[in-house]
C-alpha cells in the first residue's frame, strides 16, 4: 500500500488502507435513503393538474355561486303541514298606477312579473323586491290562433329562425336584473316546436333562470325538454281571470287552484293586474293559511329535474 489513506469504492467494496498495514474490506449495501426527503404521494383524484396544484400549495377553487333563480329568490319558512300555492301576476310595468297598486296591495308571497317593455323597469323591479316580492319577466311569444292578445314588439315567433328568436330572448333577459326567471303568459305555437324551444331553454339553463309555461297546451314539448336539461320549471295550472271576469268568477278559479294543490301536492296560477283580480287575491291570501295552504313565491314550487329524468321539487327556504 502507498502511504496515507486511500479510499477505493468499486463494485460495492470499500477498501481502506493504513500506513504500512493490511487492508480490510466490507460490503456496505445500497446508499441509504435520506429520511428528510419528502415522500411523493401519487395523485388519484383524476383531476387534471391536481398534483401540480398540491405541490404549489394551492387551495381548492371557490364553489360556484347559486343560480339566479335561487340567488334572487325570496326565502320562506317551510310549513310541512301546509300545501304550497304560488300565484304570478303578469303584465306589470306598462301602466304606472296599476303597477304601483299591485306592488302595494298584494301580499309579498305573490310573485310579480314585469313586461320587458316597461318604462323604468329596473326601478319597478327594485321597488317590488324591496316590498318582499319575488320577481319574474314576461316572455312575449306569438299567440296561438285562439288568443287575441298582441304579444308586442320583439316577441318570439315561429316564423323566425331559431337563431333570430334566440337573439330576441337575449334582448329580453338583458332588460333587467334581480329576477328569478321568465314566464310565458299565453299559449304559443313555438311551444310545440322542439327545434325552436331547445336553444331557448338551453340559454335559460346557462343563465340560471327558471321558466314558467302553460300546462293547458297538451302538444307542448317544454316539460319534456326541461326535464332532460334539468331546467328549473313550473307549469301554470290555472288562469285566474279574464278581461270581463267578475269577483265571483275569480274566487271560483282560486278555489279550483286549491283543489289542484290537493291533488298535485302544489299548484301555480297566473293572473293579471285587473281591479277585480287584485281585490280578490288580497282577500283570498289572507284566508289561505286556515285552510291548510301556504302562499309561496314561484321559486318554492319549481321542478328541478335530475339528468336521469327524475323530478324533484326545490324550494328556497331558510
Amino acid at each position: 500500500m502507498i502511504g496515507g489513506w486511500r479510499l477505493l469504492i468499486a463494485a460495492g467494496l470499500l477498501v481502506l488502507g493504513g500506513l504500512g498495514g493490511g487492508g480490510t474490506s466490507a460490503w456496505l449495501g445500497p446508499a441509504p435513503e435520506d429520511p428528510t426527503a419528502a415522500t411523493e404521494t401519487p395523485d388519484r383524484s383524476g383531476a387534471p393538474g391536481a398534483s401540480a396544484a398540491s405541490e404549489l400549495g394551492e387551495t381548492a377553487a371557490e364553489p360556484a355561486p347559486p343560480p339566479a333563480w335561487q340567488r334572487f329568490g325570496v326565502a320562506i319558512e317551510p310549513k310541512d303541514d301546509h300545501l304550497r300555492i304560488a300565484v304570478i301576476v303578469t303584465e306589470l310595468g306598462l301602466d304606472a298606477q296599476t303597477t304601483a297598486t299591485a306592488i302595494d296591495q298584494l301580499p309579498a308571497g305573490i310573485t310579480l312579473s314585469f313586461s320587458p317593455h316597461a318604462n323604468k323597469l329596473g326601478d319597478w323591479i327594485a321597488r317590488a323586491r324591496d316590498d318582499g316580492h319575488e320577481v319574474m319577466l314576461d316572455l312575449p311569444m306569438e299567440a296561438d290562433a285562439f288568443a287575441s292578445a298582441d304579444p308586442g314588439p320583439r316577441a318570439l315567433h315561429s316564423s323566425l329562425s331559431p337563431a333570430e328568436n334566440l337573439e330576441r330572448l337575449r334582448w329580453i333577459v338583458e332588460r333587467g336584473e334581480g329576477y328569478v326567471g321568465l314566464a310565458t303568459i299565453q299559449r304559443t305555437p313555438i311551444a310545440t316546436l322542439p327545434e325552436q324551444m331547445q336553444p331557448l331553454l338551453d340559454e335559460l339553463q346557462a343563465l340560471g333562470l327558471a321558466y314558467v309555461h302553460s300546462s293547458e297546451q297538451e302538444d307542448s314539448v317544454v316539460a319534456e325538454l326541461a326535464r332532460k336539461l334539468g331546467l328549473p320549471h313550473a307549469m301554470n295550472l290555472r288562469d285566474l281571470d279574464s278581461d270581463d271576469a267578475s269577483a265571483a268568477v275569480i274566487e271560483a278559479r282560486l278555489a279550483q287552484l286549491e283543489r289542484l294543490a290537493l291533488t298535485e301536492g302544489r299548484a301555480l296560477g297566473m293572473a293579471r293586474p285587473l281591479p277585480n283580480t287584485l281585490a280578490a287575491l288580497s282577500q283570498w291570501a289572507s284566508e289561505l293559511p286556515v285552510r291548510g295552504f301556504q302562499l309561496v313565491p314561484v321559486s318554492a314550487v319549481v321542478h328541478t329535474p335530475a339528468a336521469q329524468g327524475g323530478d324533484t321539487q326545490s324550494a328556497v327556504s331558510q
